[in-house]
């Protein structure tokens, strides 16, 4: 997750290092090389070039100066990046008995630490960096990275807050930050962190989806949302910064904030039939809440009276378009109605497309992109792509909203790297057959949804090709979308039900990623066993909700349920007001529960139990597990646990494979 740090150039050396030039140079010349293998702008063969022109320089000059305590820290920094910890260790900590004053020779080692997951010790060699240069912003930056990887992430994000202030923060370092504000709440209002997270509404080198967390519990103190009786003031929360910018570019993770949105919209709504007019001061507020209604699928409920209202403001946008109009004769109404529905799903939506998004008063372009003409580019690509045509040809005013999920901004940040390197790390005793060097890897992943987990396999990995299938013809729409701003050249998607066909058309994987339905299914497991390389690895993902949570949902939920917008919707209220304390506690900090999609996607997940069939799916499909099998736990704030996560490696029965429990 955090970039390793390069050993800094030597500017200079002096007479004590005991170099003549010659070996002064190929210090230097070392650093140069070693910099280059680590440049994201070169390519993969160059870099390993260089490395190589670095290692070779390196060990020339050890042999002639073997207490040269430079190039020591500096070939264990490259044995670091090459996996040998414990080479690298011993090196690095000769390097610094020779020179124990150098902060550069501490940081390695705590990355050692950190590469051997020996996170606490590895803070402690960040700190003795910080004794020999209290300004050092790679040791408090390993520091933080040192709580981020312990989990501490109120920690982690206290220091990588203090980066922040004094613009110090890199990329790897932005994506921590970012993943510490979707683990933490508030528990009162701070103006300091209302400042910080404005600061971050302002980069434009980050998710803003992943500060809702944060952003909706300090809005929540704020406001004083748990008091039923607070007094809320519809002119100041209209010119509230940190609310517009968390309505309009975060994911809802807070049901009073959610309760605070659709008495706005309500206030909003009745003022605009009153008075004939959407005025200014509640122009951006309208927005933001067109904006989060449309990621959240159009989750908030409203009442029979604000539905009639709604038709009778869409009934005055029908008679508009009908004659000669022009985009300021329907701005206001098309805004109150975005807070409501989506625009394109409405009979008249062909009509606002007779105007390109630039047509439109600019305040409103945003909100047009992402309720109007993005979803017009999504079904042209639906549309091409192999399925049922009563799928593609959905008509207006469909019973389910056909919307991808998750959707999502940008890849979290990643340093390039070869995948095998990268899986021999992560799976011990990983092997895929030996010409995979020379040759990019055949990656096949499953149950890809909107294809973030894919796309950043074919990003950040260098030597792979990627297939992705899912189920759902509206999340490979989004994917391919996605791909094609990144222009990745390295992956292609498909429909689920044709993944079989296209792998079977071509060679077979090298390593086959099942997401947690397939990794279910005994019939899905044994296809993908015949897709696999004899060496290849299966990934197998499976997710089981807490049993409480199961079991609420299995009793909550009717056996003929028939998921449609209005009955998600219903059935969603219903288990708020049903829940327990503990229960409800664990539905509302899973952020799946703040969109229609997510909220289907529950209920399917609370008919999977797939640990308690994981040992006879491997019995039946003759697969082994190599390596350690993992597990993560989501819990809410206050600890509950939400539901687990198990991922495990399997393969082909081979010797010497581990058996589950081991």
């Amino acid at each position: 997750m955090q970039t390793l740090h390069a050993l800094e150039l030597l500017d200079e050396l002096s007479s004590a290092d005991g170099l003549v030039a010659g070996a002064a140079r190929d210090l230097i010349d070392a650093n140069r090389w070693y910099q280059i293998s680590n440049s994201s702008s070169v390519d993969t063969q160059h870099r390993e070039h260089a490395r190589k022109m670095a290692k070779a320089l390196l060990f020339r000059l050890t042999q002639n100066h073997p207490d040269q305590a430079d190039a020591l820290n500096l070939l264990g920094r490259i044995a670091l990046d090459e996996g040998e910890t414990s080479s690298a260790r011993d090196m690095i900590e000769q390097a610094i008995a020779l020179n124990p004053e150098k902060t550069i020779f501490w940081i390695n080692r705590g990355y050692v630490s950190i590469a051997q997951k020996e996170h606490a010790q590895a803070e402690d060699y960040f700190t003795k960096a910080l004794a020999c240069d209290s300004a050092s912003v790679q040791a408090f930056s390993g520091i933080a990275l040192s709580y981020f990887l312990r989990q501490d992430y109120l920690g982690a994000f206290l220091r990588y807050r203090s980066l922040l202030r004094k613009n110090l923060l890199n990329q790897s370092g932005k994506a921590a930050l970012l993943e510490c504000c979707t683990n933490l709440k508030a528990d009162h209002y701070d103006t300091e962190l209302e400042q910080d997270l404005l600061s971050m509404f302002d980069m434009d080198d980050i998710d803003h989806l992943d500060l809702g967390n944060l952003s909706f519990s300090l809005l929540r103190f704020k406001y004083d949302l748990d008091n039923d009786d607070a007094n809320l003031d519809l002119e100041a929360l209209a010119s509230d910064t940190l609310l517009i910018c968390a309505l309009s570019l975060s994911d809802l993770t807070d049901t009073k904030v959610e309760e605070l949105i659709t008495l706005l919209r309500q206030s909003i709504l009745v003022e605009v039939v009153q008075t004939g007019s959407l005025r200014d001061e509640l122009q951006q507020l309208a927005l933001s809440i067109g904006l989060i209604a449309e990621r959240t699928d159009y989750l908030f409920s409203s009442s029979n009276d604000e539905t009639i209202l709604i038709e009778q403001i869409d009934e005055c946008i029908r008679a508009t378009v009908s004659g000669n109009w022009n985009t300021d004769d329907l701005a206001g109404a098309l805004i109150v109605v975005s807070m409501y529905k989506s625009l394109y799903n409405q009979n008249y939506s062909y009509k606002l497309m007779n105007y390109d998004r630039s047509d439109w008063p600019a305040a409103m372009q945003l909100l047009l992109q992402a309720n109007l003409y993005d979803p017009s580019d999504l079904h042209a690509i639906r549309f091409n792509l192999p399925s049922d045509t009563s799928e593609i040809a959905n008509g207006f005013n469909h019973h389910t909203s056909n919307i991808a999920y998750p959707r999502w901004k940008s890849l979290p940040f990643q340093n390039e790297s070869r995948f095998y390197e990268a899986l021999k790390k992560q799976v011990a005793g990983a092997e895929l057959d030996e010409d995979v060097k020379s040759r990019p890897i055949r990656i096949l992943v499953t149950d890809c949804q909107t294809g973030e987990n894919a796309m950043a396999m074919a990003k950040y990995f260098t030597d792979v090709e990627v297939v992705a299938t899912d189920g759902n013809p509206h999340n490979i729409a989004y994917a391919i979308n996605k791909s094609r701003e990144m222009n990745l050249q390295n992956i292609s998607f498909y429909v689920a039900r044709n993944a079989v066909e296209v792998a079977q058309d071509t060679q077979l994987f090298d390593f086959i990623d099942l997401g947690e339905y397939s990794s279910n299914q005994l019939e899905y497991i044994l296809k993908a066993k015949k897709l696999c390389q004899q060496k290849g690895l299966i990934r197998l993902n499976l997710t089981m909700l807490a049993p409480q949570l199961s079991q609420f949902l299995e009793q909550s939920v009717p056996s003929s349920f028939l998921p449609s917008d209005a009955n998600v919707r219903q059935i969603r209220e219903q288990l708020k007001m049903a829940a327990s304390p503990d229960i409800k506690a664990m539905l509302e900090a899973d952020r799946i529960f703040y969109s229609l999609s997510g909220t289907r996607n529950l209920l399917r997940q609370s008919k999977i139990n797939s640990f308690d069939v994981i040992e006879t799916v491997l019995e039946k499909t003759r697969l082994e597990v190599t390596g350690n099998v993992h597990y993560k736990n989501n819990n809410s704030s206050d600890g509950q646990l939400i539901k687990s996560q198990m991922t495990v490696y399997v393969r082909p029965e081979q010797s010497n494979a581990s058996s589950l429990t081991s």
